[in-house]
């Protein structure tokens, strides 16, 4: 379970909205769909497809995900770059409030939105606020032609290429560094490496490919480029790694780590490196433009509380933050998942207070 460990044990009542997962209503011509929360992404996915449309997130475990979970979560993925976050498609939410009364806000349109934006609220929250029971979505025409580049070189190097691409008028649609295990990308074994990603109408898409390897070539940099099937392949491998799926013949480890991260965007690859020198087996994803991630650790290769508290104080001291998404039990009674949380947490504590004043929602999942 993502955030922190239930305040009361055993808990009372679990809700699953496994049957809330129907199309409400959809205007393809105006690019927007109202559906209720418990629909997966792929199902929506699968449903847009056939206006020739999609909704540009990428979260863990994008098969099983609900988008009720994405929402609560904020967990949008490498096409923030390109499209936005979560709560920046975000135009309608239907919850249900601690009394069990139903609460709406936002509109069915782009240029009807009405009302308090309870959507940028209850993104990130970890459901703590109420049940979110349907959402209204901006979509996105599927572009015609999807170009990845895999870049490996030295730290300075694939730093300088980095700020000669997001400081130019090319329009990546994810530029993340990684660290992946070796067999990924053979080129940047041991070491982070960019995955710079594009997507337009074929011409646009070929002159901006081209305009990197141009670029990476100028830098000595290696650069290879996925395309159709293995374009789609590359970024499932790479979502895999840093969010494992499970199966009945190999489940999860209690004591596998996830982590949510954050650091000012200049010092994503500082950071990558110190996680490589203090635990060698991490497998990280962080994005070049918000310097925003993911690091994943498995259970045989445990790092110490004193570590962990390490890449915390790093990421504190340049303007971001590290979270205990998930892990052992013990380990989240040793160190707050959540961290500093500055001014906000006086704020976040009240707002919960407002709508869930009983604590009865997801208790201490999210600060309080």
């Amino acid at each position: 379970m993502w955030g922190g460990a239930p305040s009361r044990s055993p808990v009372d009542l679990v809700v699953r909205c496994d049957s809330l997962n129907q199309v409400v209503e959809r205007d393809a011509g105006d690019l927007t769909i109202s559906v209720e929360a418990g629909m997966t992404l792929a199902m929506l996915q699968r449903e847009l497809a056939s206006h020739d449309q999609f909704l540009p997130v990428d979260p863990s475990y994008p098969e099983s995900a609900t988008l009720g979970g994405i929402v609560a979560t904020a967990d949008s993925g490498s096409l923030r770059q390109g499209y936005g976050g979560v709560r920046d498609m975000l135009l309608g939410i239907e919850f249900v409030r601690h009394d069990g009364q139903r609460s709406r806000a936002g509109g069915k349109v782009v240029k009807n939105v009405a009302g308090y934006d309870l959507m940028k609220l209850f993104t990130g929250a970890y459901g703590t606020l109420g049940l979110i029971s349907r959402l209204t979505w901006r979509v996105y025409p599927i572009p015609e032609c999807w170009r990845t580049l895999a870049i490996a070189g030295e730290l300075d190097d694939l730093h300088t290429l980095t700020r000669q691409v997001l400081n130019s008028p090319l329009t990546p649609i994810a530029w993340d560094w990684i660290v992946t295990p070796s067999d990924l990308f053979p080129d940047a074994a041991g070491k982070p490496w960019i995955l710079g990603r594009f997507a337009s109408v074929a011409a646009s898409t070929a002159a901006q490919v081209n305009a990197v390897i141009d670029q990476s070539a100028a830098q000595n940099l290696t650069v290879q480029v996925f395309q159709d099937d293995e374009e789609g392949e590359l970024w499932r491998q790479v979502n895999g790694a840093i969010a494992p799926l499970s199966a009945p013949e190999n489940p999860p480890s209690e004591n596998d780590i996830h982590i949510k991260c954050a650091v000012i965007s200049t010092d994503v690859a500082e950071f990558l490196t110190l996680v490589l020198e203090l635990v060698p087996e991490a497998i990280a994803q962080l994005r070049s433009g918000s310097g925003l991630g993911k690091i994943y650790i498995p259970s045989a290769h445990q790092p110490g509380v004193e570590t962990l508290i390490n890449l915390r104080n790093f990421c504190q001291e340049h303007q971001g933050f590290l979270s205990i998404l998930d892990g052992p039990q013990s380990l989240k009674k040793q160190l707050d998942p959540w961290g500093y949380l500055g001014q906000g947490k006086s704020m976040a504590i009240a707002l919960r207070q407002k709508f869930d004043p009983h604590q009865l929602i997801n208790p201490n999942c999210f600060i309080a």
